[in-house]
């Protein structure tokens, strides 16, 4: 079962979507327009939303740049449009804007279902996998001692601690976040580090990459980290922790387990040491048995 939210100003077909998803197992909420839709999204979280365009007070497409733009903790919601605007125009503003598909009315509930239950099951796959990449990255903590860097790790080894597994880390961020101290101390520790200003350069080489962590500043030079880990979701289906590297004077919201595109964040400026507590939090909420599994290693 799925919680879904289904916007759309005319009172039967929003019935009519309510009632065969319902019909399907999933937990329904209808809204009558985009600005109710608004709210009932950031009260529900739901695993999907149905929107239509065409409505009064807030659109389709005012709702989802409100939902992306002031709300990026829910970022990584399917979202999908129930539009007579079939236009292929239409359509591609609507991608632009973060939209995952479309339906066009008359709906074919058929479609929507084999839709719905799609977009459904590549979270679940997404989520699966970056449960078994948090587990990985937990095991290769818990290898090491300390969380406090060391500037000579041949000595650490000497002193008989354990290196950290050597991890592939990908940072993305304007310059007003100096990241050099820390890819410095993570180069000396054996892992591959790599830098990128703009969240489209980022994109492109995302797959080739597969980090095992990204760090992403709110914003890059030419997008918004938001934006950036939303279209990373449906380009490449992500699985690995992001945390979000905030700017000293960007005012503070929370992350928290139930956040949706970033695990964490750290406000800059950011050290070594952080970005691993951080990391050993993600993985702890992430990981119901996170406490026996540290008692096991």
């Amino acid at each position: 079962m799925a919680r879904i939210v289904c916007v759309e100003d005319e009172q039967d077909i929003r019935e009519d979507v309510a009632e065969v998803l319902a019909e399907a197992g999933h937990e329904v909420t209808q809204a009558e327009n985009g600005r109710r839709g608004l709210e009932t999204i950031v009260a529900v979280q739901p695993d999907l939303v149905l929107s239509d365009i065409t409505m009064p007070d807030m659109d389709g497409h005012q709702l989802l740049v409100e939902l992306r733009e002031s709300h990026p903790e829910l970022g990584d919601i399917p979202f999908i449009f129930l539009t007579a605007l079939a236009d292929r125009k239409d359509q591609i503003t609507g991608r632009q804007l973060g939209a995952d598909d479309y339906l066009t009315k008359p709906i074919d509930f058929e479609m929507m279902m084999v839709v719905v239950e799609s977009k459904l099951e590549k979270q679940r796959h997404i989520q699966a996998q970056r449960d078994r990449q948090l587990l990985k990255l937990y095991t290769a903590l818990t290898n090491t001692e300390h969380l406090i860097p060391t500037a000579n790790p041949a000595a650490a080894g000497r002193a008989g601690a354990p290196a950290m597994a050597p991890m592939t880390i990908v940072s993305v961020c304007n310059a007003e976040i100096d990241l050099t101290a820390l890819h410095t101390a993570l180069k000396e520790e054996g892992h591959a580090v790599f830098a990128f200003c703009s969240g489209r350069e980022f994109l492109d080489q995302a797959s080739r990459l597969d980090p095992d962590i990204l760090l992403i500043g709110f914003n890059t030079t030419d997008l918004q980290a938001p934006l950036v880990v939303n279209m990373l979701r449906r380009e490449t289906g992500r699985t690995y922790p992001v945390i979000l590297l905030m700017p000293p004077d960007m005012p503070d919201f929370p992350v928290d387990n139930t956040m949706r595109g970033f695990d964490a964040k750290i406000r800059a400026p950011v050290d070594k040491a952080a970005m691993l507590q951080q990391i050993r939090d993600i993985i702890s909420i992430a990981n119901d048995d996170a406490d026996d599994l540290m008692a096991a290693l």
